[in-house]
């Protein structure tokens, strides 16, 4: 039963936090004087990173020797440092390159918490 409340913990801290970057990551652009056009661009090197993210992340999560509970800590984790990151930068290529970043560590989000779910939960474990 702990684990349940774990995981409840889990994606409410994750979903409080998650959409950080899509909301204010285009005024931070406004506010170092980019342009809109240049600022909308911010996002969707977000959407075009984490496509490939997830392709590339399915594949290695259908390998034996990848843990997909280690891989999405670690994804998750690096989403948090590259928010972290932002108020730093001073460029617009550097938040091109933070954008892709937290694209490519987010695209675990949708496929990996289904089964990090089931793999962190004992009693329905034999259900998933």
């Amino acid at each position: 039963m702990q684990s349940i409340y774990y995981l409840r913990f889990q994606i409410f801290f994750l979903y409080t936090w998650y959409d950080v970057e899509y909301m204010y990551l285009n005024d931070h652009a406004h506010g170092m004087k980019i342009s809109v056009e240049d600022a909308s661009i911010l996002i969707s090197v977000i959407g075009i990173v984490n496509m490939f993210g997830e392709i590339i992340l399915g594949w290695a999560g259908d390998r034996p020797w990848i843990n997909p509970s280690i891989v999405y800590a670690v994804c998750m984790l690096f989403c948090g440092a590259v928010i972290a990151v932002v108020p730093l930068l001073n460029s617009y290529w550097s938040l091109c390159f933070v954008a892709g970043g937290f694209g490519f560590g987010a695209c675990l989000r949708e496929g990996a918490s289904g089964s990090v779910g089931c793999n962190s939960s004992q009693r329905h474990r034999n259900h998933c």
